[in-house]
C-alpha cells in the first residue's frame, strides 16, 4: 500500500484466513494483541466488542480529493454503501432494499445515483423500470482530468467549397466539415 493513489476498499467476511490491514497509529487502537475474530477500531463499531462480520476501508487520498468534495454528502454516504454492498468487487448491483437498510430512501437514491454517474464515479448498466436491480460499476475516470472534448458540446459547420465537374458530366460537391 506504499505509493498506492486513489480509493482503496478492503472486504472482510468472517472466515477469512488473512484479515487486511488496518493501519492505526495509536497504541488504544492496536489489533496486534486480539484474541480471535475480526475487529476494528472502537470509535468505528457500534458494537461493543468492535467485532465486525464485514467492513471497507477507505483511502484517504479519496477522502481529500477535489472530485469526491464536490459530490453531496448523501452522495459520499450512497458511494461507501455501494462500497461495503459490492464485496470489493469492481461490478455489482444495489437493490431498493439494501438502500433501505442504510437509511436511502428511493428518491434520494436515484437522485444520488445520478450525481454519483454524473460525476463519473459509477457506471449503471440497467436503467429500465424492471423489478430486477440496477447492475452497477466502480468507474476510475473520475481521477482523470477532464477533457476539453467532454467539457464542451461540439459544434458543426459545414462549408461548401465548390462544385465540380467529372469527367462522366456529373456535378460533384467538395464540402468541408470544421468542428469547433
Amino acid at each position: 500500500m506504499g505509493g498506492q493513489t486513489g480509493p482503496v476498499f478492503y472486504i472482510y467476511y468472517e472466515g477469512m484466513r488473512h484479515p487486511p490491514p488496518i493501519l492505526t497509529r495509536k497504541k488504544e487502537f492496536d489489533l496486534s494483541k486480539r484474541k480471535h475474530g475480526p475487529t476494528i477500531v472502537p470509535a468505528l463499531s457500534a458494537k461493543v466488542d468492535n467485532k465486525e462480520k464485514r467492513f471497507i476501508q477507505v483511502g484517504n487520498s479519496l477522502l481529500l480529493s477535489k472530485q469526491f468534495h464536490a459530490l453531496s454528502t448523501g452522495s459520499r454516504f450512497l458511494y461507501f454503501c455501494m462500497a461495503m454492498e459490492s464485496g470489493g468487487r469492481k461490478n455489482f448491483i444495489l437493490p431498493q432494499k439494501d438502500a433501505k437498510k442504510y437509511g436511502i430512501a428511493p428518491s434520494g437514491l436515484r437522485k444520488h445515483i445520478n450525481e454519483l454517474k454524473a460525476a463519473r464515479f459509477i457506471r449503471v448498466y440497467s436503467e429500465k423500470p424492471t423489478r430486477e436491480p440496477n447492475r452497477y460499476e466502480f468507474c476510475l475516470s473520475w481521477k482523470l482530468p477532464p477533457s476539453p472534448l467532454r467539457s464542451h458540446t461540439l459544434m458543426a459547420i459545414v462549408v461548401n467549397l465548390s462544385r465540380m465537374e467529372t469527367r462522366a458530366g456529373r456535378k460533384k460537391s467538395h464540402w468541408l466539415c470544421l468542428l469547433e
